[in-house]
């Protein structure tokens, strides 16, 4: 397995995808060490042992850039999830490998390998 036990953070505030999201990462090999719905709670995971974390920039009426910040400070490295124009990003956050939202399993393989075995 590729991303054998690899600690992702997934942060995603659709149940759904965030499902599709955990079962497209283990298949990886990779573990999901929290699925985090909200701010404050991935904020709390963020604190942690993880390897890596896909971050959806809009979490309800939040936006997710205070956690990408913590993160890209502790050198985790993100992948940001957005079905909203990537020009909503400030430039700060426009260093981070990004997938549009519709995105297939397909995309979502090829981007993770592409960050995690990085890193």
């Amino acid at each position: 397995m590729p991303l054998a036990k690899k600690r992702l953070l997934i942060v995603e505030d659709e149940y759904l995808v965030a499902m599709d999201l955990a079962e497209a990462i283990e298949a990886l090999g990779a573990v999901v060490a929290c699925i985090a719905g909200d701010l404050k709670t991935a904020m709390a995971v963020a604190e942690t042992d993880i390897d890596g974390a896909l971050v959806d920039v809009q979490l309800g009426a939040d936006k997710s850039f205070p956690l990408i910040d913590k993160l890209s400070a502790a050198g985790i490295p993100i992948i940001l999830m957005t079905g909203y124009d990537f020009g909503v990003l400030p430039d700060r956050l426009r260093i981070h490998p990004r997938i549009a939202k519709p995105f297939s399993e397909a995309e979502l393989r090829q981007v993770t390998l592409q960050v995690l075995l990085e890193a």
